[in-house]
């Protein structure tokens, strides 16, 4: 993780023709998963209004059932 708080691939593995899914697996695990819930929530609704919530709300939703929350 980085300073920002992406995801970074460090300077080892990019010459691997394996990291996309090594990325794939890591942010389908539980920590990317909550990883994932974490920045939902944290984001600013998009568009604003009740439409910007409403879209916010169902990302963190369908992210929640994917996760098992």
């Amino acid at each position: 993780m980085g300073a920002d708080g992406f995801r970074e691939v460090s300077d080892g593995c990019r010459p691997c023709g394996h990291v996309k899914e090594c990325l794939r697996t890591a942010a389908s695990s539980p920590a990317g998963q909550k990883m994932k819930i974490e920045r939902i929530e944290a984001m600013p609704s998009q568009g604003g209004g009740v439409a910007g919530f409403l879209s916010r709300w169902a990302e963190l939703k369908a992210a929640r059932n994917r996760s098992g929350h």
